[in-house]
């Protein structure tokens, strides 16, 4: 193997393979996949915010005063932004939210095609087909909740605005894909 074959960089944030030959193509969906299952902080990060976030004079105390009202208006401006998209995807739904870093989406499964049946599958199916990745609703609601009537994903409003807008149009045409004919 040539060393000019093989490409790797990492960061907190970023990682990226490249291998002409192919060789690594498992493994780089494999860490794309993995990489995809928190879109937040890492268990670093959060281990440290606790000592970030205690202000230690006046000026501090200050900023971070000014970082939380401009997360609040970030999160308030994904959550308009997506709560507009999601009224645009055939079969969803949902309210919009009021200070949450998600937004819970209902699915009406009966205005899908038989690949649907639920939130699992659902969510499953977009992480295969359009590379996006949203939580079904199971874990949250259990067997109380969750019938027919009441299947929902979770998406988170944290990524930038351009991703989220790019998120929703896989997501819409998706839904359009899997769309039952009215």
């Amino acid at each position: 193997m040539h060393p000019s074959n093989d490409f790797c960089v990492s960061t907190c944030v970023n990682f990226t393979m490249h291998r002409t030959d192919g060789a690594l193509d498992e493994l780089k969906n494999g860490t794309k996949r993995l990489a995809q299952v928190i879109l937040g902080a890492s268990h670093l990060a959060q281990g440290v915010i606790p000592a970030v976030l205690k202000p230690s004079n006046h000026d501090n105390e200050k900023k971070i005063k000014e970082w939380k009202q401009n997360l609040c208006l970030t999160l308030e401006k994904h959550s308009n932004i997506c709560f507009e998209l999601v009224g645009k995807c055939h079969g969803l739904s949902c309210i919009q939210p009021n200070g949450a870093m998600y937004l819970m989406v209902k699915l009406d499964v009966d205005k899908f095609d038989d690949m649907i049946h639920n939130d699992v599958d659902f969510t499953k199916l977009l992480l295969e087909e359009e590379n996006v990745f949203t939580l079904p609703g199971a874990p949250f609601f259990g067997n109380t909740l969750h019938d027919k009537s009441n299947y929902y994903f979770r998406i988170m409003l944290c990524a930038p605005p351009r991703l989220l807008q790019d998120a929703f149009l896989r997501i819409q045409e998706f839904c359009s894909r899997h769309a039952v004919p009215s």
